[in-house]
């Protein structure tokens, strides 16, 4: 069930993948395995983490009317804190009136999952893809989208700084300088993705004053 919602999602972006090789080497990059495939896994995730904009910004949205309301739903709380039904009643009164939702938060993040997923299993599928072992729903197939043998093999036996795109960290233990380059990618991934929730967070929650 998981795997067929997400094999669209990966089949579509596997087309883009290619196409974005395809758009390198035609301006001059070289083909077959080589930095046009790592340079274009790099444009897929800003093209794909540029597609979902709208949906993040609307959960920080969604957010930001949630903490507005705060102070008004403390004082429902107080006020009705006897009655359970009551207090959930107006509550949702005055979600109504301020056209917010605590589901409206969640949904967008819920629908970047599929995309985000999707591209995942798109990169990863190249390895099985390249040794004949990929399959779909339990049968055996030698292709995803564009990504066939030959074209999986390439993107595998591309390296950057040395390491094959293929390789996990799994497989690198006792190679000090493979693992220095994977400890230093996940280093700089969680230190952008933190300051880029922090940096979204700041301009668009609203002052709390003392409240954390």
């Amino acid at each position: 069930m998981f795997d067929a919602i997400l094999h669209p999602f990966a089949w579509a972006i596997s087309y883009v993948w290619v196409w974005i090789h395809d758009l390198l080497v035609l301006l001059g990059m070289s083909s077959g395995s080589g930095m046009a495939w790592v340079l274009s896994i790099v444009l897929l995730t800003i093209l794909v983490r540029i597609a979902i904009i709208p949906l993040f910004l609307k959960q920080i949205r969604s957010s930001r009317a949630m903490q507005a309301i705060q102070p008004e739903m403390r004082k429902i709380q107080e006020k009705y804190k006897g009655s359970r039904q009551k207090m959930m009643e107006e509550t949702q009164a005055l979600q109504r009136k301020h056209k917010v939702s605590p589901f409206a938060s969640c949904l967008p993040m819920l629908v970047q999952m599929p995309v985000l997923f999707g591209m995942y299993r798109a990169i990863i599928a190249v390895s099985s893809i390249s040794a004949g072992t990929y399959t779909y729903r339990g049968d055996s197939t030698d292709h995803l989208g564009p990504l066939t043998e030959s074209v999986s093999t390439e993107i595998v036996n591309s390296t950057v700084f040395g390491v094959p795109l293929s390789h996990t960290l799994r497989d690198s233990w006792g190679q000090p300088a493979i693992v220095a380059v994977f400890v230093a990618a996940i280093v700089l991934m969680v230190v952008l993705q933190f300051a880029s929730m922090r940096l979204s967070f700041s301009r668009n929650m609203p002052d709390m004053g003392d409240n954390p």
